[in-house]
């Protein structure tokens, strides 16, 4: 027996070492990378066609199905805001590397609600309701988002627009919504966007 001593003995501390690394390994915190997951998907819920035509003109008052595809992975329940704005060819677009939105003026807001681990679909029907030709430029002047009609200005001497969505999310405190998020360890935003050209002859 005293020959196989040292043995069990190895063996011993070899087998208290594995049971006490999986102790700790189940009850430690684990540092999971926190984040938000942001796409825009077409009316089939794929990233194949946005545009009913096979360029990406719109029609005037003819609407427009997309869906916005939203993850939250930040280990907590979270309320988010998608700020949708029009812009134009030569409009200042958010800069997710120094995670300032875009300055231009908010079309409109989708607030929503996120669980853990939580992942929705969140319909955006829309069109163009009002335009106006003026001096060789185009002025969008309203859209109808989600069956609500929205007041909008904005200019374009190319005809082509941009539809933005920007991710904002509440703050720990609950009031008040930034662009962008913090891991604890970094920040991070997200931003999407997709161009169009407006054909303002009614079809």
């Amino acid at each position: 027996m005293r020959k196989y001593k040292p043995y069990i003995i190895l063996i011993s501390i070899i087998l208290i070492l594995i049971v006490s690394i999986s102790v700790l390994s189940a009850i430690w915190p684990k540092s999971e990378e926190q984040f938000f997951e942001l796409g825009l998907l077409d009316s089939s819920k794929k990233t194949e066609k946005y545009f009913s035509s096979n360029s990406s003109t719109i029609n005037l008052d003819t609407p427009t199905l997309w869906y916005i595809y939203l993850s939250n992975h930040m280990g907590t329940d979270q309320k988010v805001i998608l700020m949708i704005k029009l812009l134009n060819s030569t409009d200042i677009l958010p800069d997710d590397k120094l995670h300032t939105p875009s300055p231009l003026k908010t079309s409109y807001e989708i607030p929503i609600s996120l669980s853990v681990n939580q992942t929705t679909d969140i319909p955006f029907l829309w069109s163009v309701s009002k335009v106006q030709n003026q001096g060789g430029k185009e002025y969008i002047k309203g859209l109808i988002i989600n069956g609500d009609t929205v007041d909008v200005n904005v200019t374009s001497t190319d005809s082509h627009f941009r539809v933005l969505f920007e991710l904002w999310v509440q703050n720990k405190s609950g009031d008040e919504y930034f662009y962008g998020w913090n891991t604890g360890k970094e920040s991070l935003s997200a931003s999407v966007y997709i161009w169009f050209v407006i054909n303002s002859i009614p079809t």
